[in-house]
């Protein structure tokens, strides 16, 4: 009348090394992206602007530092940079747009980074008479459409 236990055993993490590469891919790819687009604008618009200055006898345009815009090189600090630079400077709605992307691309891949940081480096796998049960699961895309393939082994 004795139940049977099933046994188990651990089992390298597969996913740790994946979510590690994946997060700093996302990380590094969107960090690009945004010092590419602040080198982008450095290049792009001239840090002064002329402004009309006018005395007793006569009037001209002189050159003046525009301080209300945001600096392009903010864009090169990781993470925060695309926020400093949304809520520092005026942008359009498809720059804010942009920048948001920008920013919350970097927050999602250093959050995967941090999560396969922390991930165990071994699983426990239940056993069954001496076989390990696998099951994994994978995109099919077909012309048709998209779905998940499901398999496993004991």
């Amino acid at each position: 009348m004795g139940t049977q236990q099933a046994a188990s055993t651990y089992v390298a993490n597969p996913q740790k090394r994946r979510w590690i590469v994946a997060g700093a891919s996302t990380l590094g790819g969107f960090w690009t992206a945004s010092a590419i687009y602040g080198a982008a604008l450095s290049l792009e618009r001239p840090h002064s602007r002329l402004v009309p200055h006018c005395t007793k006898c006569a009037c001209s345009l002189v050159r003046q530092r525009d301080s209300a815009s945001a600096s392009p090189t903010t864009l090169l600090i990781p993470l925060a940079g695309p926020w400093i630079h949304l809520g520092t400077g005026r942008h359009s709605a498809a720059g804010a747009v942009g920048l948001s992307v920008l920013g919350a691309g970097q927050a999602v891949g250093l959050g995967m980074l941090l999560g396969g940081i922390a991930m165990p480096r071994q699983v426990r796998v239940p056993m069954k008479r001496g076989s390990v049960l696998q099951v994994g699961a994978a995109p099919v895309v077909t012309p048709d459409g998209l779905g998940l393939s499901i398999h496993g082994s004991m």
